[in-house]
């Protein structure tokens, strides 16, 4: 749990930083305080045999209100109005060997930490960058071949052929 956090909270404070309106103290106190929160919060909630068991609960979500933990760690660091520096529709999920974030509510969805079969051997990723455009990530499947999450099943069929064809009727109503 400790590097998913980890990811998560680094994830989260990257994007503050790049705003230039924050102090690289104050962002450091509230990595510490959203960390320690976040360990807290998801304690009996992280089932590593199970990784999207309890995945709604151990969502972040911004949807034009600030998620209550994400504003406590901004309060306890000295931090006001938190809602500027990220967008109005952000989600981060934090599950065991995985943690990934979507942009709005139809974009993409990226990865912050893991690897595609979600083992132990799962490693934070050295090349990330903040999303200046959603990298479409390739679905993941089972060993049983069957996705295995919400999350996995948006991003199989937003990156299937199938969807295209799906919003292509709507996408003429609309340009009409």
């Amino acid at each position: 749990m400790r590097e998913e956090v980890k990811a998560a909270v680094n994830f989260l404070a990257k994007i503050m930083q790049s705003s230039g309106r924050v102090s690289k103290d104050c962002v450091d106190q509230f990595k510490n305080s959203l960390e320690s929160r976040l360990w807290s919060y998801y304690d009996g909630h992280w089932f590593p045999e199970k990784p999207h068991r309890g995945s709604g609960y151990r969502c972040i979500r911004i949807n034009h209100i600030m998620d209550p933990l994400l504003d406590l760690a901004a309060q306890d660091s000295g931090i006001g109005n938190l809602l500027r520096y990220f967008p109005n529709e952000f989600t981060v999920w934090v599950d065991p060997f995985d943690v990934s974030y979507r942009i709005g509510e139809n974009g993409s969805i990226g990865q912050i930490y893991g690897n595609e079969f979600a083992s132990s051997s799962c490693k934070a990723r050295s090349d990330l960058t903040l999303p200046q455009s959603l990298d479409t990530q390739s679905s993941k499947t089972s060993s049983f071949g069957v996705l295995s999450s919400c999350k996995d099943q948006l991003r199989e069929f937003t990156s299937s052929k199938h969807a295209s064809s799906v919003f292509a009727p709507f996408a003429a109503f609309v340009s009409s």
